[in-house]
């Protein structure tokens, strides 16, 4: 699995992170979608890797700005991971 994470500019207010996660949850199928406008993020995990190019679409398609894409390998760790080091 995939942790992609989204610096988005324009996100102003709770109902911003709600269109963009309906959005990716409809085009994507995430396993989860998390936005916060005070970060300026969103955070999806996927089963498999999106290319740049569709989440930039999907973004700017809404009137947002992606400024940044970071991608790390997820891990689910469990109810006792923090025991697992």
């Amino acid at each position: 699995m995939k942790k992609i994470t989204l610096k988005i500019e324009g996100m102003a207010c709770p109902r911003c992170e709600a269109r963009i996660n309906g959005v990716i949850e409809e085009r994507l199928s995430p396993v989860s979608v998390v936005s916060s406008h005070t970060k300026k993020t969103c955070v999806i995990t996927v089963n498999e890797d999106v290319e740049d190019a569709l989440l930039k679409t999907l973004i700017e398609d809404m009137g947002f700005t992606l400024l940044d894409i970071t991608r790390e390998d997820y891990v689910k760790k469990g109810l006792f991971g923090f025991l697992k080091r």
